[in-house]
């Protein structure tokens, strides 16, 4: 049946070569002579990373995960005596129009496992309809970086770089939060809320456990409990923008604390100065301050320098090299004296 529904080909449709923009549309990503390499070495980078972090194959078990629950629940809008208004509402959404329907529920009634249906045997348009519903649903239920996922802003030199690390957030956006918006007077959509906030605290909260092993100061600052509802609300699939609109007005704009600060798993802010570039530009402008510290013979090198030194480099928040990281940092003085903080 995964034939239908083609969990992980996301590699197939989206190659590291695949380009949007051939300088027509939008202006070159890099205006160089081999701008275009470097695009494309970057965008092969992404997809080594996406692997080597786990998050491609678990992005491919959770849609395995999701075609079932949906086939599943297929089986038992087909075999039911009628359908509420919010339940035909959702069909229609995901294009499955009355037509469809009704040859798709046609071949399911009757049949009470995943087993029983035979996609060999199903009528060719019959066939087409669920495999293009299945479809649909499944990277709704799991986003996955589809290109054709993203507006035209996103391909342009500007875009990327204030949507870099948040196309899921700007993805979500439409197929979460506007699709949770639009079936409001549907009872899933308010489990799906509830489900998907309980799920991002508990990992946020086991996450950051993990991170703050050895470190149960850090630990005692962090997991508390007015930081995990923070973490729960920011991290779920349906608040995507929420936080980074938040923070960018409250605290950027009007100075105040950020309400969602060390909410991102990246470790990156959610204003402006979230953005990569810009927090790698500050890490390096950071780090240099290192080298007079260094030649003075008055002057230690920091903790926050040596932090500011270390998360320039790649795979500096990874889960293990960040604790051994904090462990080592933790050994530099707070202050220049070479003293530490009361």
């Amino acid at each position: 049946m995964e034939r239908l529904f083609a969990p992980g080909t996301d590699w197939l449709r989206n190659p590291p070569f695949l380009r949007l923009d051939e300088d027509a549309l939008v202006p070159q990503t890099f205006n160089v002579k081999h701008g275009e390499k470097i695009d494309n070495a970057m965008n092969m980078a992404t997809h080594v990373t996406s692997v080597a972090s786990g998050m491609a194959p678990i992005n491919t078990m959770l849609q395995r995960i999701a075609g079932r629950a949906t086939l599943l629940r297929l089986l038992d809008m087909a075999n039911a005596k009628k359908l509420s208004d919010a339940e035909v509402a959702r069909l229609r959404t995901w294009g499955l129009d009355e037509k469809a329907q009704a040859d798709v529920f046609g071949y399911l009634k009757g049949k009470r496992q995943i087993e029983q249906i035979d996609p060999d045997k199903l009528p060719f348009q019959t066939r087409e309809r669920m495999a293009a519903f299945l479809f649909r649903v499944t990277r709704h239920q799991v986003l996955e970086g589809d290109a054709s996922d993203s507006i035209e802003l996103m391909h342009s030199t500007t875009g990327r770089i204030v949507t870099q690390f948040r196309s899921f957030m700007v993805n979500s956006y439409t197929r979460h939060f506007l699709n949770s918006v639009h079936h409001y007077d549907d009872w899933r959509t308010y489990a799906m809320v509830v489900l998907s906030t309980s799920a991002a605290g508990m990992g946020w909260a086991a996450r950051t456990y993990i991170n703050t092993a050895g470190n149960p100061e850090q630990r005692k600052k962090q997991l508390t409990q007015e930081n995990f509802y923070k973490n729960a609300v920011a991290q779920s699939s349906w608040s995507n923008v929420i936080p980074a609109v938040t923070d960018a007005v409250w605290a950027d704009a009007l100075g105040n604390d950020p309400v969602f600060a060390n909410n991102r798993s990246t470790g990156l802010e959610n204003g402006v100065m979230g953005i990569p570039s810009i927090d790698l530009f500050n890490k390096v402008y950071g780090s240099t301050r290192m080298i007079g510290s260094a030649i003075r013979d008055d002057e230690e090198i920091t903790e926050k320098q040596m932090r500011d030194f270390w998360k320039i480099w790649w795979f500096n928040n990874m889960t293990g090299v960040r604790n051994i990281a904090d462990q080592a940092l933790q050994q530099f003085p707070d202050r220049k004296d070479g003293t530490d903080r009361p």
